[in-house]
């Protein structure tokens, strides 16, 4: 027969699991409250209790303890124990979000134009898939906004996850816009109801957790959750940072080039692209290509890692790519061609003093001068302000100028290009030419002149040792090339000095910036090596015959000698002597030597179905054995290899590299570039990095859906402002009283469109008799004949090219694309 403590024991040991006690037994963790994450355990005799950390997690298949998980912390977990286990190792209160990934979207890569969204159980798709027709039929919807076409505003209603309905056909500036009358603040959107528009806030956010930091200094969910909060609670809200508040998030500080934002992805701040609606609210970017929007032209700057601006608001007129010469400006009207002009009036300040021109003549103000070289086309600009016979006799020092017969210092860097230079003084000047000036005017004044001391802008600090910090990693104390650790007690705003100085200074050898003792930025060759050396890295043949212990010995000394060094077949370094080609005899050039494709100074390249064998005293070209399948190393090739291991580089330095390369994945046929850096492009394809599409081209998006490169636009020339269209959409620029995707279309559908615009087919059509009311298109030029003008083409230059044939537009096929225009420029058509 057990006693009552026997019964106690056996039942505390076998519900050691479960903690299950009878009514009559009290448990010791009720009421207990442990800390975050920790879980209350009895002790063995059941009478105390102790708090623990979970030690493991066991897997209990389908149940929801076992589910994955979306924490507090924004993080995802295996189950709820792995999420307790990290609250309590990390002394955080982490709590259960959500079932499934924080960001399901996460990683979900769809086709243009679909988007991800999440459906009721949080499962990623990719939706808003609808095919839209490329026409212009704007409609005003809704929202108060112009979309394209009513397609357009349906998908747009799908991404935004809001209803949206057509309010009237046409431009929501041609009509009575309900939405124009109503300002909308703290995130508000307009929503048109009834004959009246109101100010509502946006509908509920989808369940993820991106969390960002506002200006409320408080973490919300997502920018749509702050968004959204700043609206119900009537109240101005911004995003700090990605990331929680309390820390200094994965986006601090960090500016992500060419309009991009940060957003925080897998614990770490990554740079993406904005995402756009489809309003049309069309502007003119400063590479001369109309934008459905604002938000497109950054879309398409940061897609293509270019720099464009807005010009102003509407479609490009044809201005913005005409550059003028000899001091004309450029003149649209909107519907014929841009052409150059010269000024009708003086600029403010231009005519009131006589000047020198560069060729020696005195003019009565720089305003005459410009309408010189305007009308006769020539260059010419001012030497200095008076009269050529003012200076004629002066000799000024270094540094200055005559003016008005007496030496001064130069009159305005207006002109000059913003690129900040930093002074010895510690002092920032917009360009050299501003530096220049005012070292000139101290000289004037006997005081010293400032001089260069870094290219960049200065960090406005004025260090009592005259030493400025460099960052994190290292800092040069003295022209030994001496480098030493910054320590704790060097500030950030060391490091952010250091950040200046370097901004523009590119070391070679993979060399890294530092500055030294006088604030002056050198480059180091700051490998750690001891760490490669303790991962049991294999020693490597380089270049210069010599063994290295590990590829970063090699590295290091390949800096610090300032030359390329590459790795070769290890049997070099090792003294090993084998006859080039075994037992078959070298190629040999046209003169019966051998060939050397090694480094001497009769080098050449081993012709196809040879390689390149190198020994420890010669490098020879060796027929390839066919009957094995040839696998050339990249250690073979003349510059060794790229970062992959893999591929042959093209030139010192790593050139042609891919890693180096950049060159865009669909715009190029492949990863690789030439020596200067030039990527192979698709057929309408242009840019070094084949980025972008060519003149007269469109739709770099769509190339591998179907098209092997970028779209010829195809506009009309009769129709279209110019030869571009619009690069997500294909859509041609119409002249007005024209319409249609290419401008092939008359407005007054009963008019006929001709080389002149739109006419009455049933009209009397009387013949030009001058070249001003006469337009010719294709290259041809407008010539008088018999009293009546008409457009002529010059000699044709395509005979007997080799250019491969087209197909044109009107079904015929030409022997090549000269042969298309020139028939194009005889007809006119």
């Amino acid at each position: 027969m057990l006693t009552t403590s026997t019964t106690l024991m056996v039942l505390v040991a076998t519900a050691f699991g479960c903690y299950l006690f009878p009514s009559d037994v009290p448990d010791p963790c009720r009421g207990v409250t442990c800390g975050p994450g920790e879980l209350c355990r009895p002790t063995a005799d059941g009478k105390g209790h102790n708090c623990e950390c979970p030690t493991s997690c066991p897997s209990y298949g389908d149940h929801e303890g076992s589910r994955p998980l979306c924490a507090s912390d924004a993080k995802d977990y295996p189950g709820i124990c792995e999420m307790r286990r990290a609250a309590c190792e990390t002394n955080n209160n982490i709590t259960f979000k959500y079932y499934g990934k924080c960001d399901p979207c996460a990683g979900v890569s769809c086709p243009d134009p679909e988007v991800c969204q999440l459906d009721d159980r949080r499962e990623p798709s990719c939706r808003c898939a609808e095919s839209c027709p490329l026409e212009f039929s704007p409609v005003c919807a809704s929202d108060g906004k112009t979309y394209s076409n009513e397609c357009q505003m349906h998908r747009e209603s799908c991404r935004a996850r809001k209803q949206l309905k057509i309010i009237f056909k046409g431009q929501c500036s041609s009509g009575v816009n309900p939405c124009a009358e109503v300002e909308c603040r703290h995130g508000a959107e307009c929503r048109v109801e009834g004959s009246g528009a109101v100010c509502a806030c946006p509908p509920p956010c989808e369940p993820v957790l991106r969390p960002v930091c506002g200006s409320d200094a408080r973490t919300h969910d997502s920018e749509c959750e702050l968004r959204r909060a700043g609206c119900l609670l009537g109240r101005e809200l911004n995003v700090v940072h990605a990331g929680a508040c309390g820390s200094n998030g994965v986006c601090a500080g960090r500016v992500c080039p060419h309009g991009g934002e940060c957003v925080s992805s897998g614990g770490r701040g990554v740079c993406r692209c904005p995402r756009c609606s489809n309003e049309f609210a069309p502007v003119c970017g400063s590479d001369g290509i109309s934008y459905g929007n604002r938000c497109k032209l950054q879309l398409e700057a940061c897609r293509h890692r270019r720099h464009v601006q807005v010009l102003y608001d509407g479609p490009c007129n044809g201005c913005e790519n005409k550059k003028c010469e000899y001091y004309a400006v450029c003149e649209s009207d909107g519907i014929s061609e841009a052409s150059c002009v010269c000024p009708k009036h003086c600029e403010e300040g231009t005519e009131t003093e006589e000047i020198c021109g560069n060729d020696n003549k005195t003019y009565s103000s720089v305003c005459a001068l410009r309408d010189v070289a305007c009308r006769e086309k020539i260059g010419l600009h001012v030497k200095h302000m008076g009269s050529c016979e003012s200076c004629g006799g002066v000799q000024c020092p270094n540094g200055m100028w005559c003016s008005r017969g007496k030496c001064a210092c130069a009159t305005t860097c207006a002109d000059a290009p913003r690129e900040p230079v930093c002074a010895d003084s510690r002092r920032t000047f917009p360009n050299e030419c501003a530096l220049q000036r005012a070292a000139c005017e101290a000289r004037m004044r006997g005081e010293t002149a400032p001089q260069v001391a870094y290219f960049g802008e200065c960090t406005g600090l004025h260090d009592q040792n005259n030493t400025v910090g460099f960052n994190k990693s290292a800092k040069i104390m003295d022209q030994a090339n001496d480098i030493r650790t910054v320590d704790d007690n060097d500030t950030s705003t060391e490091a952010a000095m250091g950040t200046a100085v370097c901004a523009r200074v590119q070391c070679a050898y993979e060399a890294t910036c530092a500055v030294d003792g006088n604030g002056q930025p050198r480059c180091a060759c700051l490998f750690d090596c001891a760490a490669a050396a303790a991962a049991a890295s294999a020693p490597v043949c380089a270049s210069d015959l010599r063994m290295y212990p590990t590829l970063c010995h090699m590295k290091l000394e390949a800096c610090r000698r300032q030359e390329d060094l590459r790795l070769r077949p290890l049997a070099l370094c090792r003294g090993l002597e084998f006859r080039p080609c075994g037992d078959d005899e070298p190629l040999t050039d046209a003169g019966g030597r051998p060939m050397d494709c090694g480094g001497g100074p009769h080098r050449k390249d081993c012709p196809a179905g040879s390689y390149c064998h190198h020994t420890a005293k010669a490098a020879r070209c060796c027929r390839k054995d066919k009957t094995v399948v040839d696998k050339k190393d990249c250690q073979e090739s003349w510059y060794g290899c790229c970062a992959d291991g893999v591929t042959s580089a093209r030139g010192p330095g790593g050139s042609g590299c891919p890693s180096q390369c950049g060159c865009h994945r669909l715009g190029s046929v492949s990863e690789q570039c030439d020596e200067s850096g030039q990527c192979q492009c698709r057929p309408g394809v242009g840019g070094q990095k084949c980025d972008r599409c060519e003149p007269g081209y469109w739709g770099l998006p769509r190339i591998g859906t179907g098209h092997t490169g970028c779209i010829p636009c195809g506009c009309s020339a009769f129709g279209s402002v110019r030869e571009d269209c619009e690069q997500m959409t294909g859509r041609c620029v119409c002249k007005s009283g024209i319409q249609g995707q290419k401008c092939t279309v008359c407005s007054n559908h009963e008019h006929t469109l001709g080389p002149n615009g739109c006419f009455d087919p049933e009209s009397t059509q009387l013949p030009a008799t001058d070249c001003e009311h006469m337009t010719c298109y294709f290259g041809a030029y407008c010539v008088i004949r018999s009293g009546l003008a008409t457009c002529e083409c010059g000699a044709p230059e395509c005979v007997g090219t080799e250019a491969p044939a087209v197909c044109g537009s009107d079904g015929r096929t030409y022997l090549s694309t000269c042969h298309l225009r020139a028939h194009a420029c005889r007809s006119q058509s």
